[in-house]
């Protein structure tokens, strides 16, 4: 049980307190931020809560812990990244003294507290509640089809908008896109389409933050996690509109708070014309697929332009790297004319897998159209 001192300096300890400190970490910018007060985590506590919170100024990750024992802590202090960085897998004591934080062996100064940035009023808007399970599945089906490098901001994020009565999102890099569509998601009406354009980064980091804090808890409280709802909620801050990712997990609280992307998204859905997944499809395993893909690319470069599938066979060549051509380990059609990049075609089949799929139904009209496949409702050409 957490205590205060009952000398001037306080004592913060509790077995949730490293895996929040070490969640929030996760988003404390690299050591060229031009605002050194950023490498820290702001520790606060109140109203029977101890709260967490890091920020680059883009985006913020907060963690609530609502459990009393660890909230006897009533000051406002920063825990440096160096104290973050050595903390154990293990329950963490910490004494707060006026300029230094010790923990452990280590005693470490810290910065102005004044000169932190607050963490702000937390979202009230209607949520868009989701299952845990679609962080992961957008992660890896649709995350994978942005560009972050791109001089165009909007293809380096991904459009979640309410569609076809539920919650659609969208990744594209000019180049391929993909689209993961969830139904019966209750509040998808609060996703205007085409205002949400969410950093690909964001998934991520929610995900392993999530992770961080799971990995404390009990092995029942695991599968409950895995087994939650994310809310995801929106609003319109004075830099432009901004998104919040909320778990609940017992007693902690995990959020995410960040500006969208600026910007505007390809018109996506000039890409799948009506009927575009109407002609012949035929089925492509995923684990025999994507290991013949991979084999094939072995011999292909970015100017042989990828696999090519014609007559039931995959084949591939390049000056230097040699010649592959084999029958198709799956049932192909012989009409099937077509070349595809190798990157592309096993980014998608992973992103197949992400969401439970063995097989994917393979959409082909000529050598000259493009290749749709479809994957429990989500498109990729």
């Amino acid at each position: 049980m957490s205590t205060v001192s009952e000398v001037s300096d306080p004592v913060v300890s509790g077995p949730a307190l490293g895996p929040a400190l070490r969640a929030v970490a996760l988003v404390i910018p690299g050591k060229r931020c031009p605002k050194p007060v950023l490498h820290n985590a702001s520790l606060r506590s109140g109203n029977g809560c101890l709260d967490v919170h890091a920020t680059d100024l883009e985006c913020m990750l907060r963690v609530t812990i609502g459990d009393p024992d660890e909230a006897l802590f009533t000051a406002h202090t920063l825990v440096p990244q160096a104290v973050i960085k050595g903390l154990g897998t293990g329950p963490v004591s910490m004494t707060v003294k006026p300029d230094r934080i010790v923990c452990g062996a280590a005693s470490v100064p810290t910065d102005d507290k004044l000169e932190y940035p607050c963490a702000g009023s937390i979202m009230s808007s209607p949520p868009a509640t989701v299952p845990v399970s679609w962080l992961s599945q957008v992660e890896r089906a649709v995350c994978p089809a942005t560009d972050d490098e791109s001089s165009r901001f909007a293809l380096g994020g991904v459009l979640v908008e309410s569609a076809s009565g539920g919650l659609r999102a969208v990744g594209s890099d000019g180049r391929r896109l993909h689209a993961l569509t969830r139904a019966d998601v209750p509040g998808h009406e609060a996703f205007t389409p085409g205002a949400f354009i969410i950093p690909e980064r964001y998934f991520k980091l929610f995900r392993r933050a999530m992770a961080e804090v799971v990995k404390a808890m009990p092995k029942p409280m695991q599968k409950a996690a895995a087994a939650g709802w994310i809310e995801l909620r929106t609003g319109s801050g004075s830099r432009g509109p901004d998104v919040e990712f909320r778990w609940d997990c017992g007693p902690i609280t995990l959020r995410l708070r960040g500006l969208c992307i600026q910007g505007r998204f390809p018109r996506y859905r000039d890409v799948f014309p009506d009927g575009c997944m109407d002609s012949p499809a035929f089925d492509m395993p995923i684990d025999v697929a994507t290991a013949q893909v991979k084999a094939a690319a072995q011999c292909a470069t970015e100017a042989s332009k990828g696999v090519q599938f014609a007559n039931g066979r995959l084949a591939a060549r390049s000056a230097d790297k040699g010649e592959y051509d084999a029958p198709a380990q799956w049932p192909m059609p012989a009409t099937v004319k077509t070349k595809l990049d190798p990157a592309f075609l096993v980014d998608a089949m992973a992103g197949a897998a992400a969401c439970g799929a063995d097989s994917v139904p393979v959409s082909y009209t000529d050598e000259k159209s493009a290749v749709f496949m479809g994957v429990n409702g989500g498109l990729h050409p």
